[in-house]
C-alpha cells in the first residue's frame, strides 16, 4: 500500500508517537476518518518502533510504520525525486538518548520556504535541552544537512490530510514539510530555541496544550479531544467502520515463553476471566500490591474464575508477590491467616480461609508478566470478563477491545483526561484535595490517595460491574457456599411459597447481593474515602457519579463549558450537542434538584411578604425599594436556594466575560495594522491579569491568548495550512463569544 503517492482513494498520514496507551486512544480518531470518507481512504501511523508489530491487529488500509522507519523512508523518497545526494529539512541525532523523550534529541530545523525566497537566516530553531551546533556528522542522521536545493519537489509526495497528535517538535516540523490539502494539530512554526515557541497549535489542539495547566478545568477526555483534531468529531459509541479486527481466540495460558504450546485449549465456560494489570509505568498511579494481593483472594473466595496477570518484565515481581500468597502449603497458611485476621480487624470485612472448594480456582492464577508479546496480549485480552487496572495502556487496549473494566485512577490519573471510554467502565479516584497531581512532582503527603481505597471496595465494584454484565446468570459463575448473598440456602430475606419458581428466588438473591454492594459504596461515598464514576459513551465520553453529587461552583462550570467547546470544534453542523442533551447529561451527575420549583417556592414567599412592608419588598430580613424588586426574570438569591444560587452566579460571570470580549472586539474594525496589534497586544496582556480574579476560566482566557499568537506567528511564518487568513483576528472573539453562549442556553434550560 504507497501512501505517498496521489490515488483515487483518499491518502491520510497520522502522527502518534507516543506510548501504547496512546495509540489505542487514538482508534476513535481513525474510526471516525473511516466513517468521514466511507472507508474509501488509506491511513497511515506513524507509531513507536516499538508498537509496528501489532499491524495485523488492524484492517488492511491503516498501515503502521515505526517514526525511524518512515523518517528515512520519506527522506529518501525525497532524494529520489529531486534526484540529488542530501536534502536539508532537519537535522536528527538519537545518538545516546532515550528515543522515546523528545526533548533529548539533537535537531536543526531549516525553513525551506523562507530559504527558497533568498531567506539567508533560515535556521528555525534547535531542540532547547541540545543544541544542534553540538551534532557529529558521525551520528546517526535522518534528514541530511550536507547540501540545500532551492527548488526541490515536495508535491509528488502527497496527503490528503496530515495529522499530528504530539506536542513533539520533530513530529511537528514533518507536519510542517509534508505536502497535504488539509494540516491538523500540533505543527513547527515559531523561530525560536524553546520547544513551546517552535510548536504550533490552533483550535482543538490549543485547547489540548492549555488543558495541561488547568486540569481541573478540563472534562473532555482526551479520545475525544484526539478526535475532534483530527477529524472534528467527538466519539461515537456507533461506529460504521471499525479500524480493528476483533478476534475471539482462546489461548492456552498455561504454557511459559519457552515451551509454548498450541493456544488452541477452550477454557472452561464456568469461569470468569479477571485480568489483572497491576502496574503502570508511574508508581505514583499504582494501587498498593496488598490489595491486589487482598482482592485476588476475595475472588477466588467468591467467584469460579480465572485471575490472569499482565504487564511487562518489569512486574515479574509484584505478579510473583500476588501469585506466591496462593502457594497452600502449611509454612505460609498461619502467615495468610495472619493477614486476614489483620485485614478484618481494621476493614470489618470476612475473608475467611481458602478451603478445598475453591482449591482448583487457586491454581488458575495465572502469571504471563514478561511472558507475552503486544499481540499475543492483544489476544489474551479479547477472552477476558473484566480487567482491574490503574491508568495504564492495557486498560486503554481493554477499552477498544470492549473490555469491561474496573479501574484505580491515583496520582496523577485523571478519571476526566484519560478514563477508560467503553461505556459502563467503572473508575474509582481519591478525594485528597492534591489530586490529581502532577506527573514528574515529588509526593509530600506520603502517597495519602492510596489509602482509602481498599480491596473490598473494589470487589463490591467487581460484583456491580459482573451483576450488570451477566445479571441473573452471575450465579453460574458462584462458588457454593462462599456468599452468603448469592447463597440460597442462607438467605433469609425472601420466604418463598412452594409454587414460586426456583429461577425467581434465584434472580433476587442475586439482586440483593447487587443491592447490598451498592449500599455498601453509598456509604463509603457519604464518608468521602473516594469517588466513584461510569462512563457514558451517550454522546461524547462522560462519567457519571455512581451517585448522584452535589454541585460545586468550579464543577459545574466545566461540565458546562465541555459541550461549549466541543461544539466549538466540530467541524459539522450536524454533529453538534444540543443544550438540551448536555443539561439531561449533566443532570445525569448532579444532583440538581428542581430549580423552576425553587424558583416557584422563592416568588410564593416573596409575595407573601411583599404586604407587609408598604411597597416594599422584605427578603431574608432586609428592606428594599420598590424599584429593586424581584420578576420572573431576575431576582435575589435566597441562601436556602442552593442550586438556582450557583447558576445565577455562572449566569453572572458568563455575561460580564461576554461583555468584555464584545465590547473589545471592536479593536478589529481598526484599519491601522500596527495600531491593531498594539490594542490586541494589551488586551492580551489585560486577560493575563484578568485571570487571577476569575481563575475558573482561565481556559477560556488562554485559549484567547495562544490563538492570537498563533495568527502572529503564522503571518510571520506564511504558513497557509490554516484556514484563517493572515491577520484575521476577528474568529478568536467569535470562538469566546460562542462558548459562552452556548454555556449560557445550558444555563438557562438546567434553570
Amino acid at each position: 500500500m504507497s501512501l505517498f503517492k496521489k490515488s483515487l482513494l483518499k491518502n491520510i498520514i497520522l502522527l502518534q508517537t507516543r506510548r501504547i496507551g496512546d495509540l489505542f486512544q487514538t482508534k476513535p480518531l481513525i474510526d471516525n476518518l473511516l466513517e468521514k470518507f466511507n472507508n474509501q481512504c488509506n491511513i497511515l501511523i506513524v507509531v513507536d518502533d516499538n508498537f509496528k508489530n501489532i499491524q495485523n491487529n488492524f484492517n488492511q488500509n491503516i498501515k503502521l510504520i515505526g517514526k525511524k522507519e518512515f523518517y528515512k523512508y520519506y527522506y529518501n523518497n525525497y532524494i529520489a525525486i529531486n534526484e540529488i545526494d542530501n536534502i536539508a529539512l532537519f537535522r536528527l541525532n538519537y545518538d545516546n538518548h532515550d528515543n522515546d523523550n523528545d526533548n533529548k534529541v539533537n535537531l536543526n530545523y531549516y525553513d525551506y520556504n523562507n530559504y527558497s525566497k533568498g531567506n539567508n537566516n533560515f535556521n528555525i530553531g534547535g531542540d532547547s535541552d541540545k543544541r544542534a551546533n553540538k551534532y557529529s556528522e558521525n551520528n546517526d542522521v535522518f534528514f541530511g544537512v550536507k547540501k540545500l536545493n532551492d527548488n526541490l519537489k515536495f508535491d509528488e509526495i502527497h496527503f490528503d490530510e496530515a495529522i499530528n497528535l504530539n506536542f513533539y517538535i520533530i513530529n511537528s516540523l514533518i507536519l510542517n514539510t509534508i505536502e497535504a490539502e488539509h494540516k491538523y494539530g500540533f505543527t513547527g512554526c515559531g523561530k525560536s530555541d524553546k520547544k513551546k515557541e517552535i510548536i504550533c497549535r490552533s483550535k482543538a489542539a490549543n485547547y489540548f496544550y492549555n488543558t495541561v495547566r488547568y486540569r481541573n478545568q478540563n472534562r473532555i477526555n482526551i479520545v475525544d479531544i484526539f478526535s475532534l483534531i483530527g477529524s472534528g468529531k467527538y466519539y461515537s459509541k456507533n461506529y460504521s467502520f471499525n479500524s480493528l479486527k476483533l478476534k475471539k481466540l482462546i489461548p492456552d495460558l498455561n504454557s511459559n515463553k519457552n515451551n509454548k504450546s498450541e493456544k488452541s485449549q477452550k477454557i472452561k465456560s464456568d469461569k470468569l476471566r479477571i485480568l489483572f494489570a497491576p502496574a503502570s509505568s508511574n508508581p505514583k498511579r499504582d494501587w498498593p500490591v496488598d490489595e491486589y494481593i487482598i482482592l485476588a483472594r476475595l475472588i477466588a473466595q467468591i467467584f469460579k474464575s480465572e485471575i490472569i496477570l499482565l504487564g511487562t518484565q518489569k512486574e515479574t515481581e509484584i505478579a510473583n508477590k500476588i501469585k506466591n500468597s496462593f502457594k497452600l502449603n502449611q509454612d505460609n497458611q498461619d502467615n495468610q491467616d495472619n493477614q486476614n485476621n489483620k485485614y478484618n480487624k481494621d476493614n470489618n470485612v470476612n475473608i475467611g480461609k481458602l478451603n478445598a472448594n475453591n482449591a482448583n480456582n487457586i491454581n488458575n492464577i495465572i502469571d504471563l508478566t514478561g511472558r507475552t508479546d503486544l499481540n499475543e496480549l492483544i489476544d489474551i485480552m479479547q477472552t477476558g470478563d473484566l480487567i482491574i487496572s490503574p491508568d495504564t495502556g492495557l486498560l486503554q487496549i481493554a477499552s477498544a477491545l470492549e473490555l469491561d473494566s474496573v479501574s484505580i485512577f491515583l496520582g496523577n490519573a485523571n478519571v476526566y483526561e484519560t478514563g477508560p471510554y467503553f461505556n459502563g467502565a467503572y473508575t474509582i479516584s481519591p478525594t485528597e484535595d492534591c489530586y490529581p497531581c502532577i506527573e514528574h512532582t515529588k509526593c509530600d503527603k506520603n502517597y495519602a490517595c492510596k489509602n482509602n481505597i481498599k480491596a473490598d471496595d473494589i470487589f463490591n465494584l467487581i460484583k456491580i460491574k459482573l451483576y450488570e454484565k451477566y445479571k441473573f446468570d452471575i450465579s453460574k459463575y458462584v462458588l457454593n457456599n462462599n456468599d452468603d448473598d448469592y447463597n440460597n440456602n442462607n438467605n433469609n430475606n425472601y420466604n418463598k411459597d412452594n409454587n414460586n419458581n426456583n429461577d425467581d428466588d434465584e434472580d433476587k438473591i442475586n439482586y440483593n447481593s447487587y443491592s447490598k454492594c451498592k449500599r455498601l459504596i453509598k456509604e463509603a461515598l457519604n464518608k468521602k474515602k473516594f469517588n466513584v464514576y461510569k462512563c457514558d459513551a451517550s454522546f461524547s465520553i462522560s462519567y457519571t457519579g455512581f451517585f448522584k453529587l452535589k454541585p460545586e461552583k468550579n464543577d459545574l462550570i466545566a461540565e458546562i463549558l465541555k459541550y461549549s467547546w466541543i461544539n466549538l470544534f466540530v467541524s459539522d453542523i450536524n454533529n453538534k450537542i444540543s443544550y438540551e442533551n448536555a443539561a439531561k447529561n449533566i443532570k445525569k451527575k448532579y444532583l440538581i434538584k428542581s430549580i423552576k420549583k425553587e424558583k416557584e417556592n422563592y416568588l410564593n414567599n416573596f409575595k407573601k411578604k411583599k404586604d407587609d412592608n408598604n411597597n416594599s419588598y422584605c427578603i431574608n430580613n432586609k428592606i428594599e425599594k420598590d424599584s429593586d424588586h424581584i420578576d420572573n426574570n431576575s431576582y435575589r438569591i435566597n441562601n436556602k436556594n442552593y442550586y438556582y444560587k450557583i447558576i445565577k452566579l455562572i449566569e453572572k460571570d458568563f455575561n460580564y466575560i461576554k461583555d468584555i470580549f464584545k465590547n473589545t472586539q471592536k479593536i478589529n474594525d481598526i484599519e491601522d495594522e500596527k495600531t491593531k496589534k498594539y490594542e490586541l497586544e494589551n488586551f492580551k496582556n489585560f486577560l493575563i491579569n484578568f485571570k487571577e480574579n476569575y481563575f475558573e476560566y482561565s481556559l477560556i482566557f488562554d485559549y484567547f491568548i495562544y490563538e492570537f499568537e498563533y495568527i502572529l506567528k503564522n503571518k510571520s511564518h506564511n504558513d497557509n495550512s490554516n484556514d484563517n487568513n493572515g491577520n484575521n483576528f476577528k474568529y478568536i472573539f467569535d470562538d469566546i463569544i460562542y462558548i459562552i453562549d452556548f454555556g449560557l442556553i445550558i444555563l438557562d434550560n438546567l434553570a
